[in-house]
């Protein structure tokens, strides 16, 4: 069981972020990861994306004074670390994972994230409302009624 967990990276439509810890603890809670890795990976999913951006929020940034869609993004942020320094964790699953962002920002962040889990020959599982999205990111889709 414990290696079937460390084969997944999830994220659910619903954030899992610790909003009383820092963003630094939300993306790295063991301190393993050097800050300018982590400030990269928050450009990556366009949570920052401008200099007022990397004025407001910084590694020290409390998660509860996140936005709902930041939160989607923080949360997505902590997928693609996962992707990029985890070499067992292959199976990419997302439940609806950009529904609370907008749809640039929802481009920037899954071509960063599913690049980085192909790059590695990992597989993706993409649970999507909207048409489009699963048509730009998927090989095969099932349709369900």
């Amino acid at each position: 069981m414990q290696q079937l967990r460390k084969s997944l990276n999830v994220v659910l439509q619903q954030s899992f972020v610790i909003s009383n810890e820092t963003l630094r603890q939300n993306l790295d809670p063991v301190g393993l990861i050097k800050d300018d890795v982590l400030l990269e990976a928050l450009r990556e999913s366009s949570l920052i994306q401008t200099k007022e951006d990397a004025a407001n929020l910084t590694l020290d940034t409390l998660a509860k004074q996140l936005s709902t869609g930041q939160t989607q993004l923080l949360a997505l942020t902590q997928a693609l670390i996962t992707a990029k320094t985890s070499e067992s964790a292959r199976l990419l699953l997302l439940d609806e994972p950009t529904s609370q962002i907008d749809e640039g920002s929802q481009r920037q962040v899954l071509d960063a994230l599913l690049a980085a889990n192909k790059a590695k020959n990992g597989s993706s599982i993409m649970i999507a409302h909207k048409l489009e999205s699963a048509v730009r990111y998927s090989d095969r889709i099932i349709v369900m009624d």
